[in-house]
């Protein structure tokens, strides 16, 4: 369990690391229905760097509490799968970065939405901090449910994030 957790964890800050790369990549981007203090985020550089900064500090505060949950498990972790599982993360989402940056789109992306996406890939490591806390004798079945939702909602970001893409 802990190899799998601190595993996912590095794929999550690599999923973060590349979305805010894609954030500051951008164009042309819509704000509608993204807000910041109660207005709308401008829809300009100054939008998008915010932005941008908001979601690394935001994103990176999950993180860094993740990575304290995670910590007293160090021990037990196999770093030997683990290290270049979080290689094999950090190089697939390079390439893909790398493939897919300056394809055209079918719609103006909207940046709020954007920000967003990597939250649903890292719901599921939530749920399993705070079940794991709570069900801790149950882990293989804790592990099961863990793996089920972080590949149910790795597929569906995926889909959906790739679905505002064509290919022309």
């Amino acid at each position: 369990m802990a190899s799998v957790m601190w595993t996912y964890w590095f794929q999550s800050v690599v999923i973060g690391v590349f979305q805010y790369k894609k954030i500051l990549d951008l164009k042309e981007f819509s704000t509608e229905g993204f807000t910041s203090n109660g207005r709308r985020v401008e829809e300009n550089e100054k939008g998008k760097k915010m932005t941008a900064r908001f979601f690394v500090i935001h994103y990176g505060f999950f993180h860094f509490v993740y990575m304290v949950f995670l910590f007293p498990l160090v021990l037990r972790v196999e770093w030997l799968s683990v290290i270049p599982g979080a290689i094999a993360f950090f190089l697939n989402h390079r390439r893909s970065y790398e493939l897919h940056q300056g394809e055209p789109r079918r719609n103006t992306p909207n940046i709020g939405s954007m920000m967003f996406f990597p939250y649903a890939r890292i719901f599921p490591m939530h749920f399993i901090l705070i079940m794991g806390a709570v069900f801790a004798s149950k882990s293989q079945l804790i592990l099961i449910i863990f793996l089920l939702l972080k590949t149910g909602a790795d597929l569906l970001m995926h889909v959906v994030e790739h679905r505002q893409k064509s290919q022309v």
